[in-house]
């Protein structure tokens, strides 16, 4: 034998493995391994940070949207109502409508008198062709219940009329007319002296458009001093100087609870921006005032009703709204 065969061979296995050059020391080993896993736990906090911007936003939204709709009674337009008793006066059924309607237009209107009103309608307008466009132009929920009022747009045979309606809710959940005023193409002769109306209230117009009636000095006096009274918070006086119809749906407590609790949101009251709206109706026995108004944290709008009581007047009504949240801004590159 040479001497090369007679040289055992190294086992099969052995053979088969590539060489492994491994390092001896662990902390070389852990320095190289730690870049990796930093980097990766960075990622899913940056991944896991959006996701909770994402649901933080959008459920944000997803409350708004419920509060508008819930305040909102589901946005209802009121267009089957307002459709439903314009085809019933084309068709001659006035009557009808005034057995339906709300109480309130009925102790304000005699049947006669609303009668008339349809009467004058189909003479002057022609018949109802149809709703061009309808708006809800507010809503209302007070001691009596809550009420609306849409404005709209309407086709009679000669031409188009503006308008609006109001609406109050009864106890079983139904919207009854309330009132309704609509304008004319051209006003017909003797309708400025006597203007016709169909329950006419502040939340009702007339017939014919209704001239605007400044509110008396002494509301304004009045609101001045309301404004003054919520300024300091004393809420209580506001509503021991209100009217029966004020107090009639609402406790003393209730009515201090309410404003206070709205006024914390707000903030103190800085000042009365502007009149946007002060007038009373044609008989000078109601008034109504709406103002824009600063408070600390926001500006926003107050609504006052009065009503004359001898040779005084009492406040009906204080409505002090909440503007909407606005919805938070996502920010570009969130830290964590």
């Amino acid at each position: 034998m040479s001497g090369d065969e007679s040289k055992p061979l190294p086992p099969e296995e052995t053979r088969r493995k590539s060489p492994t050059v491994r390092s001896a020391d662990p902390a070389k080993q852990r320095q190289t391994a730690a870049p990796g896993r930093s980097r990766k736990r960075r990622q899913r906090l940056v991944i896991s940070g959006v996701i909770v911007t994402f649901v933080l936003v959008f459920g944000w939204i997803g409350v708004i949207v419920l509060l508008q709709a819930l305040s909102s009674g589901g946005e209802k337009s009121f267009r089957e109502e307002t459709q439903a008793m314009l085809e019933a006066l084309r068709a001659g059924k006035a009557d009808e409508i005034y057995e339906q309607a709300a109480p309130q237009l009925q102790s304000k209107t005699t049947r006669e008198r609303f009668l008339d009103v349809a009467t004058d309608i189909e003479t002057n307008l022609g018949a109802y062709q149809e709703i061009l466009n309808i708006e809800v132009a507010e809503r209302i929920s007070g001691p009596g219940g809550r009420t609306a009022r849409v404005n709209v747009t309407l086709s009679f045979d000669r031409g188009r009329v503006g308008g609006n309606f109001s609406y109050h809710e009864d106890s079983d959940g139904v919207w009854r007319l309330l009132g309704f005023g609509l304008g004319m193409p051209q006003a017909p002769e003797g309708a400025g002296a006597d203007q016709l109306d169909a329950g006419a209230d502040a939340a009702a117009p007339t017939l014919w458009q209704e001239p605007h009636i400044p509110a008396p000095e002494a509301v304004m006096e009045q609101v001045e001093q309301i404004m003054s009274l919520t300024r300091e918070g004393r809420y209580g006086a506001i509503y021991d100087a209100g009217a029966s119809t004020l107090k009639s749906g609402l406790s003393r407590d209730r009515f201090e609870a309410i404003l206070a609790k709205r006024v914390a949101v707000l903030g103190k009251l800085v000042s009365v921006v502007e009149v946007i709206d002060a007038k009373q109706n044609r008989s000078r026995d109601e008034a109504s005032v709406k103002l824009q108004v600063q408070f600390a944290r926001t500006d926003t709008t107050v609504a006052l009703g009065f009503i004359r009581l001898d040779n005084h007047w009492a406040l009906t009504e204080y409505q002090l709204a909440i503007p909407s949240p606005s919805i938070p801004s996502v920010p570009a590159s969130p830290e964590f």
